[in-house]
């Protein structure tokens, strides 16, 4: 009798099927892609990015939770108010709310001291010896966005390979030590 035959789902590079790839694999997957994205930046250096007022509402209008939450105000405001046009003034100020409110942050994002707290957070993890490697790992990990890119990726490209070199080099003794 014929048999069934059944084709697993497998990625492509790794030959693992679905199923079998952990959470591990996915985190060091994502940690290589920030390797990459790191020492490519590393290499272009561009200016420094500026934050729009734009981009902060596009980001809040795709967060699902603030989709979540002007649906749910939305249509408290509709079912409670008698008036329409109440429910509609008050739709329009939180609109009216949420614009302002993404200038004025746009306009925090992009200043001065802003960005020196941001280096300066950067500089004290590094001097704890945490890459962007290891907090892309780390996101991985807890199932989070991947954390924004380094202001100066050359310096964390440094420290990775830093890293890796002592790693390296605490590796080599113990292979002497067993082959011995």
């Amino acid at each position: 009798p014929a048999q069934a035959f059944f084709v697993q789902p497998v990625f492509k590079k790794s030959g693992v099927p679905f199923h079998q790839r952990g959470t591990s694999e996915m985190a060091e997957k994502r940690a290589s892609k920030a390797k990459k994205a790191t020492a490519q930046k590393a290499e272009e250096t561009p200016p420094e990015r500026v934050i729009t007022p734009l981009a902060v509402l596009y980001t809040h209008a795709t967060s699902t939770t603030s989709v979540i939450s002007l649906m749910i105000m939305s249509g408290g405001i509709i079912m409670r108010t008698e008036n329409l046009s109440q429910g509609t003034f008050v739709l329009l100020m939180t609109i009216v709310g949420i614009v302002g409110s993404s200038i004025i942050v746009s306009k925090m994002e992009n200043s001065e001291w802003r960005r020196e707290l941001r280096r300066k957070a950067e500089e004290q993890q590094r001097d704890m010896g945490v890459t962007f490697e290891d907090k892309c790992k780390a996101a991985g990990y807890m199932g989070l966005a991947t954390p924004p890119t380094p202001l100066e990726p050359e310096k964390d490209a440094a420290l990775l390979a830093k890293k890796r070199a002592s790693e390296a080099a605490e590796d080599k003794p113990a292979g002497e030590k067993k082959g011995d």
